[in-house]
């Protein structure tokens, strides 16, 4: 899949295809890229908007009451995701 970060409806579709991991590679993305927080803040809002929204993060996140999203299990996947594209960005451990 191409994910194209300038395109929020490009990354709705992206999120769809693993919203439990991807909704945390948002978080990520939009602390390492500035230039493109404002379409994936865009993104997010019309995610949250679909009315599976929450059904769709079982795996890790709860939204409740209009309020920001916590984790609250880890994934079975200990593996820390962030390594596998950090690095191409520029982030700094």
């Amino acid at each position: 899949m191409y994910l194209d970060l300038q395109d929020p409806d490009s990354i709705v579709s992206w999120w769809r295809e693993f919203p439990e991991r991807h909704w945390a590679y948002l978080d990520a993305l939009d602390q390492l890229t500035p230039q493109f927080r404002a379409s994936i803040q865009l993104a997010r809002q019309r995610i949250r908007q679909q009315p599976d929204f929450p059904a769709r993060l079982d795996d890790g996140l709860v939204h409740r009451g209009g309020g920001p999203l916590a984790p609250v299990a880890k994934p079975e996947d200990d593996e820390d995701d962030t390594q596998d594209f950090a690095p191409k960005y520029g982030a700094l451990h």
